[in-house]
């Protein structure tokens, strides 16, 4: 396994979304729409070109690949995150106000985890056990006097 850095990772999902774009796969079931569920990681960093493409397959609910003649109707749920605040990126031009608006309809803001110290021990055993399932060893535990040690308790 190899660790990418952040801006390796962003240059990858550029590149997955530019090549998303020009050749989209799609599963098509009898006809009726295409049941679409997209998480945008970071939608702050989406390039504007790539705004305005995801907008109008927003609201018009139908797809094209490249090449066809046809388009597809989808049926699009999209959950987006970012650390970014998307109302001042729309201010100052450097997102699509029209895609704020259809993507802002509930916001969930949730702290940074350096400001919910005390979830680090809930997570770290969530992820201790998925770890230990996957790999078939018994449940492990993670002993809270260490995780004391690092919050200064």
């Amino acid at each position: 396994m190899r660790t990418v850095s952040a801006s390796e990772a962003k240059q990858g999902l550029a590149k997955a979304i530019e090549a998303a774009a020009r050749e989209p796969i799609l599963i098509q079931r009898q006809k009726r729409d295409v049941a679409v569920i997209l998480f945008l990681d970071e939608i702050a960093d989406l390039p504007l070109h790539m705004q305005v493409k995801l907008l109008r397959a927003i609201q018009e609910k139908h797809i094209r690949a490249v090449g066809s003649q046809q388009e597809i109707p989808i049926d699009t749920r999209i959950i987006s995150a970012t650390h970014k605040d998307l109302a001042q990126l729309v201010e100052s031009g450097d997102f699509s106000q029209d895609l704020f608006y259809r993507i802002n309809v509930i916001e969930l803001p949730l702290p940074p985890l350096r400001e919910r110290i005390e979830d680090i021990p809930l997570l770290a055993q969530h992820l201790l056990t998925r770890l230990s399932r996957q790999v078939g060893n018994k449940k492990l535990k993670i002993h809270t006097r260490r995780f004391q040690k690092t919050q200064g308790v």
